[in-house]
């Protein structure tokens, strides 16, 4: 799993630097959230960016740590699921661009961090393909810090 999240890193990253954007990295709060997602779509059967008890995104960010005290944040998110060639980190960056939201997202140059959910296994009632990927990518910015007071 660290294999293929380090493969997708790195085909988001090289998209970004055909579109003259800087390099995603790593951040832990979005990886955690998108981590604990992609897991639970995969357990719980379904493929959205809300969860079964109803947690959205923003919902999940706050839950991981992830928006600051100076409130100053913003972010996005992608899904995907391959199985075999469809489900390459070449290919599910593919199928993102080739989705209008997926790439705004994608190439976004306000975006500066990424975390990756990678869990084996397909997002659906009862299938346990161990053969496919389901992908959460949490993008984002923040500003750390206190307002200043005046």
């Amino acid at each position: 799993m660290d294999q293929y999240s380090d493969g997708l890193l790195c085909a988001i990253n090289a998209k970004r630097r055909e579109w003259q954007r800087n390099d995603l990295r790593l951040q832990r709060n979005l990886a955690r959230a998108a981590g604990s997602h992609a897991a639970d779509m995969v357990t719980e059967g379904y493929f959205s960016h809300t969860s079964r008890d109803g947690d959205t995104l923003g919902d999940r960010l706050d839950q991981a740590n992830f928006i600051p005290r100076s409130d100053r944040w913003g972010a996005g998110e992608n899904l995907a699921a391959g199985q075999a060639g469809l489900g390459t980190p070449a290919a599910i960056v593919t199928g993102w661009m080739n989705s209008r939201e997926h790439r705004i997202n994608l190439l976004d140059p306000g975006f500066t961090m990424v975390g990756l959910g990678v869990a084996r296994g397909w997002p659906a009632p009862g299938d346990q393909n161990d053969n496919a990927m389901t992908i959460d990518i949490d993008l984002g910015w923040r500003v750390v810090g206190r307002r200043s007071s005046r």
